[in-house]
């Protein structure tokens, strides 16, 4: 099995894992936190691509750097930062809430911030962004696990409870594996 097979399933692994912390009436509550769902959306597009402008404007460095700057910006959040919540035992259900809302967001909104923001930065054309990739992946890698652990907290409450040090330990165990994945593939100096 090659890498870039296994980091999906590790992927998949570790937010099923986040899904089992998640109870039905959290994700209820995060869903009524409607400010801070718009707030923290609207801030990660408006204020991330405009601070990257910025910094772009006032480093100004090559453009492939800025690009890269750029396009990170206006992307949506990344389904592991749910892990993290996880791990650092905040608000999972609100991360998992924002992320998905921000995301689908992002869908529509990608490609205009991209649009607008790099022809402003680099003085280059825009080009298109992936909408149908971005809309899989986040059902794929973050709804779909999240939802399999949460069905099977509710449906072996005590077994999951049971397990939970576990799952955890199993949790940090593959992103472990997954961070030296990515980092022995990397092409960084120590690999």
């Amino acid at each position: 099995m090659n890498l870039e097979s296994l980091l999906p399933i590790i992927v998949v692994l570790m937010m099923t894992i986040v899904g089992t912390e998640i109870s039905q009436g959290q994700l209820t509550a995060s869903l009524r936190m409607r400010r801070a769902l718009v707030g923290g959306t609207f801030g990660q597009l408006l204020l991330l691509p405009l601070l990257a402008v910025l910094v772009v404007w006032w480093l100004n460095p090559p453009p492939v750097l800025a690009g890269g700057l750029l396009l990170v910006a206006v992307s949506p959040g990344g389904v592991l930062s749910n892990y993290y919540c996880s791990v650092a035992r905040l608000n999972v259900a609100f991360s998992i809430t924002l992320t998905t809302v921000s995301g689908f967001v992002a869908l529509a909104a990608m490609p205009l911030l991209f649009a607008a923001v790099v022809p402003a930065a680099l003085g280059v054309e825009a080009f298109g962004v992936p909408v149908g990739e971005m809309t899989v992946r986040l059902l794929l890698f973050l709804l779909l696990p999240v939802a399999v652990g949460m069905a099977l907290r509710h449906s072996f409450p005590a077994a999951i409870a049971r397990g939970g040090r576990w799952l955890r330990a199993s949790g940090l165990g593959l992103l472990a594996f997954f961070l030296a994945l990515v980092f022995s593939n990397s092409g960084m100096p120590w690999s």
